[in-house]
C-alpha cells in the first residue's frame, strides 16, 4: 500500500460513495472486515449507497423495512425488497452494532486537552501505543504518518 493520502469530502464521495456523514451508517450496513465490524450479511457497497440515498440512514432503512414488512410479504419500497428484506431483518442487531462500533467518539474524557504540533510525531511512541491498540493497519503506517505530518510538508504549514 502506498499509506495514508489525505482526503477531503469528494474525496470521500468518489471512493465510497456516500458524504463523511454517512460513512458510520455505510459501514453499519457494509461492515469493514479490517476493523472487524460485521455489517449486514450479504449487503455490499452498491447496495448500502442505494440504501441510504434512498432512506437517508440506517434508522430510515429500518423505519421503511417495517412499513414494507406491514403492507405485506410482497410488498416492497425502492431496494428493499425479495432476499435483501431478510438480510436486512436477520441482521438488524448486527447493523447496529456496526454503526456504533463504527462511530468515532469524540466525547471520551481528557484530564488535558493534548497539544501537538506538526513536525512533532514521536515515532517510537505512536508505533507502541498503536502496537497496544492491536491497530495493525496502522501500525505498518507510522513512517508515512512521519512523513505526511512534519512541518516539512508544504500542504501542512501555516499559511
Amino acid at each position: 500500500s502506498k499509506g495514508p493520502t489525505i482526503i477531503d469530502e469528494e474525496g470521500v464521495k468518489t471512493k465510497l460513495g456516500v458524504t463523511p456523514f454517512k460513512v458510520v451508517d455505510f459501514k453499519a450496513l457494509t461492515g469493514d472486515s479490517s476493523d472487524n465490524i460485521p455489517g449486514v450479511k450479504g449487503v455490499g457497497p452498491k447496495t448500502a449507497i442505494n440504501l441510504l440515498n434512498e432512506n437517508n440512514d440506517l434508522d430510515g432503512v429500518y423505519k421503511t423495512l417495517k412499513e414494507v414488512e406491514l403492507a405485506g410479504d410482497k410488498a416492497s419500497k425502492g431496494c428493499i425488497k425479495g432476499l435483501l428484506k431478510i438480510k436486512l431483518r436477520e441482521s438488524q442487531e448486527n447493523a447496529y452494532l456496526s454503526k456504533y462500533l463504527a462511530r468515532i467518539m469524540l466525547d471520551i474524557p481528557l484530564n488535558k486537552e493534548p497539544r501537538m504540533q506538526f513536525g512533532e510525531v514521536d515515532e517510537k511512541g505512536l508505533k507502541e501505543r498503536l502496537e497496544e491498540l492491536e491497530l495493525n493497519s496502522l501500525v505498518r503506517q507510522v513512517s508515512d504518518f512521519v512523513r505526511i505530518f512534519s512541518v516539512q510538508n508544504s500542504n501542512l504549514k501555516k499559511k
